[in-house]
């Protein structure tokens, strides 16, 4: 397929710079310290498929750019089907919104939670009330974290509560050596109760 000189300039600029932004954007959440399981990269896709797209809609006739295209889009619809397959990990899993209801209802005035693990922290930033106080630490296995966890109640004059899955037991000794007096309450994930 011959394309006069004007239409490939275009269609090489927008490409080009469709990919640029696609570099940019994974370079930019890839140094940063904070997206440490590399899942905030997928926000960098949307340049890659639009630059695609943008040269199918341009290359229409061409079979090896169809048949690449039909190949992402059967590739990606098989990876979507197969994600409502999988049974969530137990951060992700949606009893927890109760277990966030039943804290917010009876603990939010008292108490500072504090969440050793990330998908707790998460639902207690999205969902909890506005005058919740969450401290977020993990892994908490170090004598300074229990020093610090121990004087920001002070300073609000609240309470300490952990909110912690029973996989991540291994911090109950250090909790329980710093503050002997924690009542410990265990939930069931599978039922929120």
């Amino acid at each position: 397929m011959e394309l006069d000189n004007s239409i490939y300039k275009k269609i090489k600029y927008r490409f080009i710079i469709l990919n640029m932004l696609l570099f940019f954007t994974f370079f930019f959440i890839s140094i940063h310290p904070r997206p440490w399981g590399m899942h905030h990269v997928v926000l960098s896709f949307p340049f890659l498929v639009l630059a695609l797209f943008y040269i199918y809609s341009k290359l229409n006739k061409n079979k090896l750019i169809s048949i690449l295209l039909i190949a992402f889009l059967i590739i990606n619809f098989n990876l979507y089907y197969s994600l409502t397959k999988l049974k969530p990990q137990q951060y992700a899993n949606p009893s927890i919104l109760k277990i966030n209801k039943q804290l917010n209802e009876q603990y939010t005035d008292q108490y500072v939670f504090t969440v050793i693990d990330w998908g707790m922290y998460y639902i207690k930033a999205l969902y909890g009330k506005k005058n919740q106080c969450v401290l977020y630490t993990e892994p908490f296995n170090r004598m300074d974290q229990a020093i610090a966890v121990k004087q920001i109640p002070k300073e609000l004059e609240r309470r300490a509560l952990f909110v912690a899955r029973t996989d991540s037991i291994s911090y109950l000794s250090l909790i329980k050596q710093n503050f002997p007096d924690i009542i410990e309450l265990q939930t069931n994930f599978d039922t929120g109760e």
